[in-house]
């Protein structure tokens, strides 16, 4: 399951989720495609977006389930330290 999302400036999404899959860790964007740039509903949905694309650029889901063991959830948190710390 991937529930836990939250922002990140969306000039390191990229690096973030090459980082975590470095680390053995999946991660996942929350949005890939939206509703209005989908090819078959663009003649239908003509609205922009803003927050929407905003969302979609800046959210990255970190793995979240109730089978994950401690261990897990203490590499993945200082895996996602770890990054800040290099990076941001």
């Amino acid at each position: 399951n991937y529930i836990y999302s939250f922002y990140i400036n969306k000039k390191y999404k990229e690096k973030f989720l090459n980082f975590m899959k470095t680390n053995k860790i999946e991660c996942k964007t929350f949005y890939n495609i939206l509703l209005s740039e989908n090819s078959l509903l663009r003649s239908k949905i003509k609205n922009v977006l803003p927050n929407a694309i905003f969302h979609k650029g800046n959210l990255v889901c970190l793995p979240s389930d109730e089978k994950l063991k401690n261990t897990d959830l203490k590499k993945i948190t200082k895996t996602v330290k770890k990054f800040f710390n290099l990076f941001y």
